[in-house]
């Protein structure tokens, strides 16, 4: 009797925590998550490319995940709310990327960026003019399962009965957010930087000397890629000073180079609304001496010619190259302040007397530059 008694206990106390467990699952699982496909309109795509909560890269063109409702949100245009206040009304899709953890990290995209498929399908209208009809993301293309979602209709009470108080929305409306600007990036870029440059030069008593000096430089051309991260292009920079023994002068060399750059798609950089780049330059100094040495170059018979009698004369191809890290800092729409460090190995001609001849030499200095201006 007793060992039946026990069983009967054991039975009761092992049905008892499964109920526990499927009461604790269904309670802590507040919705069924699903495999939804957000269609992003291509000018809108580059907002969505990183999720917002891990930070990971995703595709901003179609979002994958969980589509919980549609919320259309009353909010009012002024403070405070009197019997004249007007309401802007604001819809937005409340979504759950299918790599987020944590149900409570729900994103909210505005209608205006989503390409709703219920609209452009022929498709039945519905009383929500179909905002709420979502497509299978197993195969998007073919539109095989259109799911419908609720719509849920709010007035936001923005401003408090004290008229104290604002609501803060920064954390659940993206239109609200005001911690990275919306950045719009063009079809060209344009840089113009102040640089200052640390290298080691020659002096009047043929010793290494120590310098720094400042100089200007410009750069355009055109931005590639799906997001406008790409760019290639020209730039100026001008002046860059060296000693010339020959006539103890310093000449200013201007430069010419093919400038490329490469920006981080992210928003956010550290935590920091700001995106670090990468730059590479390849190019020639234009003042007479260099391009001389150029042509000399090009020359093959008073090329060989010198090196058979002068080879300790440097007459090889003044290629000046450079590389470079910084980060461009959103401040308006269209414009970045931006900073850098870098690397440049710059190659220039130069004057030297040879048993009563001038002849153009190369000479090649190690720079570390420094940059701060703005990126269009």
């Amino acid at each position: 009797m007793k060992k039946k008694s026990d069983n009967l206990i054991r039975f009761f106390s092992h049905l008892f925590l499964f109920s526990s467990l499927i009461f604790l699952f269904s309670y802590c699982s507040s919705f069924q998550r699903m495999d939804d496909a957000i269609r992003i309109k291509q000018d809108s795509a580059y907002k969505y490319i990183q999720n917002p909560f891990t930070n990971e890269l995703r595709n901003g063109s179609t979002l994958r995940g969980t589509v919980l409702k549609v919320m259309v949100a009353n909010v009012p245009d002024t403070c405070p709310i009197t019997p004249t206040t007007k309401f802007t009304s604001r819809t937005s899709v409340v979504f759950l990327d299918s790599l987020t953890k944590d149900e409570d990290n729900l994103e909210y995209i505005p209608i205006e960026d989503v390409f709703l498929v219920g609209q452009n399908a022929n498709l039945p209208m519905n009383e929500y003019n179909n905002i709420n009809l979502f497509e299978n993301f197993n195969d998007p293309a073919k539109m095989r399962k259109i799911r419908e979602v609720p719509v849920d209709s709010t007035r936001l009470p923005v401003c408090s009965p004290c008229r104290c108080q604002k609501f803060d929305l920064s954390a659940r409306l993206p239109w609200f957010d005001f911690s990275c600007l919306d950045r719009k990036y063009l079809w060209f870029f344009l840089e113009a930087r102040v640089a200052y440059a640390i290298y080691t030069d020659v002096g009047s008593i043929l010793e290494k000397q120590g310098r720094g000096e400042f100089f200007g430089e410009i750069a355009t051309g055109l931005r590639f890629g799906g997001l406008k991260e790409w760019g290639l292009g020209l730039a100026f920079s001008y002046p860059i000073k060296t000693y010339n023994v020959f006539n103890n002068t310093d000449v200013s060399h201007p430069v010419v180079l093919l400038h490329g750059r490469y920006q981080s798609p992210k928003e956010k950089f550290l935590g920091f609304c700001m995106k670090p780049f990468f730059y590479g330059q390849l190019g020639t100094a234009i003042s007479d001496i260099t391009l001389d040495l150029h042509k000399l170059n090009f020359n093959e018979e008073c090329r060989n010619r010198i090196s058979a009698y002068l080879p300790y004369i440097d007459i090889s191809l003044p290629i000046t190259y450079g590389i470079g890290v910084g980060l461009d800092i959103p401040v308006a729409p269209i414009m970045d302040i931006s900073i850098d460090i870098g690397y440049r190995s710059f190659a220039f001609g130069e004057e030297k007397s040879i048993a009563s001849l001038i002849l153009p030499t190369s000479r090649r200095i190690n720079m570390l530059v420094l940059r701060a201006g703005v990126t269009f």
